[in-house]
């Protein structure tokens, strides 16, 4: 987060302020679908992943530096939790079995956003830092395990890409609703995860699959509304010509 705050306030410094910048925080509030995308699982008759039977949601915060009508850099923290369920068959009867996995996060965002006629468009990076792991398997006895979290690493890079438009608000204050999606650049799964498959979705699939390790890449698409409320500005002083920043 340190290192997220420094961008933020070095980008601040080399701009050049003709336009003017100026400040603003807000709220967000967000829920989807989370998915663990895993090609060995994919390409596995025995498990069928339930798109629509795993969501998400979160809340968080964000600062943003806007630069003119058109352009703005934010900082977010967002506390996430997601699920992901797997239904699969087993050899013995062809019975469906329910494997679910939860994860908790505290994820990190520094995003460009392209503002143009009340709409917008944005793109950055997320980093996750991931609170806990928890997985129910209760037909697999040796899957039924609440912490997994030693078999999954503790945080993971993603892209992000998203656009939205504004809905209400006024010269202090905006509301805006808007779609995210999150793709995963690293793997969620640990050495130890890859090592051990009892508490990993594809232990039920053939051994020859198991010993192709393969990223399992988590990917989200969110719903988010945020309110935004105006700090102040950044403009020339007449008498120096310096930059200095304006509460309002």
């Amino acid at each position: 987060m340190r290192n997220t705050i420094l961008l933020f306030f070095l980008f601040a410094s080399f701009v050049e302020l003709k336009a003017q910048a100026w400040t603003d925080i807000g709220l967000k509030l967000g829920g989807g679908v989370s998915y663990l995308l895993n090609s060995n699982i994919e390409a596995n008759n025995i498990y069928n992943p339930k798109p629509f039977k795993s969501g998400s949601y979160g809340i968080g915060a964000k600062a943003g530096l806007n630069i003119g009508e058109h352009h703005s850099i934010n900082a977010e923290i967002m506390f996430s939790s997601m699920k992901k369920l797997f239904v699969y068959k087993t050899e013995l009867g062809g019975i469906d079995n329910e494997n679910e996995i939860k994860w908790s996060n505290l994820d990190l965002y520094l995003l460009y956003r392209h503002y143009r006629e009340g709409s917008f468009l944005e793109i950055g990076f997320m980093k996750s830092n991931v609170r806990k792991v928890e997985q129910t398997d209760v037909p697999a006895e040796l899957l039924n395990r609440t912490d997994v979290s030693n078999f999954y690493e503790d945080g993971y890079w993603s892209g992000v890409l998203g656009c939205g438009s504004f809905i209400a608000g006024s010269d202090r204050f905006t509301v805006m609703l808007g779609i995210r999606m999150h793709c995963a650049l690293t793997d969620f799964v640990s050495e130890a995860g890859h090592n051990n498959v009892d508490p990993f979705p594809n232990s039920h699939i053939s051994g020859a699959a198991i010993a192709d390790q393969v990223n399992t890449l988590p990917i989200l698409v969110e719903f988010m509304a945020e309110f935004n409320f105006g700090l102040g500005f950044f403009a020339k002083t007449v008498c120096s010509g310096r930059v200095k920043w304006f509460g309002s």
